[in-house]
């Protein structure tokens, strides 16, 4: 069983002629319906976005592709950078919502696609990605913390997980991975 949020009844009420509302984090503005999923500390949210956003910046990626992408916050935050991305989430509102915020904010180099983002293997070798996450081990902190931020998304990579900070930082370095979460110190060493 896939956790969910429980809806409250079975038909959606609008109380005004807008059916979504534009969120903003930061510059980055995402057109949200009433069943979007919003982290709840978006301070550490927005610096996530913001760091990752920049990660793929200076890596010079061409291509990103975000699973269990939800509204597409990791895509919107790399969208200056790329040339072209690919959100995949198993909610068709939410690639609804995302692909609203494509055409409002003109990011025509993104699509969202929605199907099972665990089923995607065809999808992931034809767009072939840039770009890989590394995890940290079931348990630790960190893997707290990034699952806690992540909130049930899966990225690439997500099953690659090294048991310390120095081996997080060291798969990134050698190029195993594009991108990790370790603590501060561990991660200026590289």
């Amino acid at each position: 069983s896939v956790p969910h949020a429980v809806l409250e009844g079975e038909t959606e009420i609008f109380i005004s002629n807008h059916q979504s509302i534009l969120h903003k984090m930061g510059e980055v503005g995402f057109s949200l319906g009433p069943k979007a999923f919003v982290q709840t500390n978006q301070t550490v949210a927005l610096k996530l976005y913001e760091t990752a956003g920049e990660w793929v910046k200076e890596a010079g990626l061409s291509t990103f592709m975000e699973l269990f992408c939800g509204q597409g916050a990791f895509s919107f935050f790399s969208a200056p950078y790329i040339k072209k991305g690919l959100g995949i989430e198993i909610n068709a509102e939410a690639i609804e919502e995302a692909n609203k915020t494509c055409k409002k904010f003109n990011f025509d180099h993104l699509k969202f696609k929605s199907a099972d983002a665990g089923k995607v293997q065809e999808e992931i070798d034809e767009f072939s990605p840039d770009i890989i996450l590394v995890n940290r081990n079931s348990g630790s902190g960190t893997r707290i913390l990034l699952d806690g931020i992540l909130s049930g998304q899966r990225p690439a990579g997500y099953a690659n997980q090294p048991k310390s900070h120095n081996a997080v930082a060291a798969a990134v370095e050698q190029g195993r991975a594009d991108w990790g979460m370790a603590i501060e110190n561990v991660a200026r060493l590289y």
